[in-house]
C-alpha cells in the first residue's frame, strides 16, 4: 500500500512545470471558436431537416471559419513573445 504524500513534499510545483503566461489571450480567438461552434450546429439543424445544399454550405462555412480560428492563433501567438521579450531577444527583468 502506498502512503499519500503530503504536496509540500512535491519536488517541483506546478507554477515551475506550467509557468503562468503573463499577457491576457486574445478574445478573438474565443470569438472565432463561438462562430466554428454556431456554424456546426447551424450544419446539423440543416442535416437533420433534410436540406443537404444548405447542410453542405454551412459545412463549409464552418472549415473557412475554423481556419480563421487557427490562422488567427498561430498569427497572434508570438505577439506576447514579443512584448515579454522587449523584442531585443532577452526576457525583461532577466538577470546579467
Amino acid at each position: 500500500m502506498t502512503r499519500r504524500r503530503d504536496p509540500k513534499e512535491l519536488a517541483a510545483t506546478t507554477e515551475e512545470i506550467l509557468p503562468t503566461r503573463r499577457g491576457s489571450r486574445n478574445p478573438w480567438v474565443l470569438v472565432g471558436a463561438g462562430a466554428t461552434a454556431a456554424v456546426l450546429a447551424g450544419g446539423f439543424v440543416a442535416f437533420k431537416a433534410g436540406n443537404a445544399k444548405a447542410s453542405q454550405a454551412m459545412m463549409r462555412a464552418r472549415v473557412l471559419t475554423q481556419g480563421a480560428t487557427v490562422a488567427l492563433m498561430v498569427a497572434t501567438s508570438g505577439v506576447g513573445v514579443l512584448s515579454f521579450t522587449g523584442g531585443g531577444g532577452e526576457a525583461r527583468g532577466a538577470k546579467q
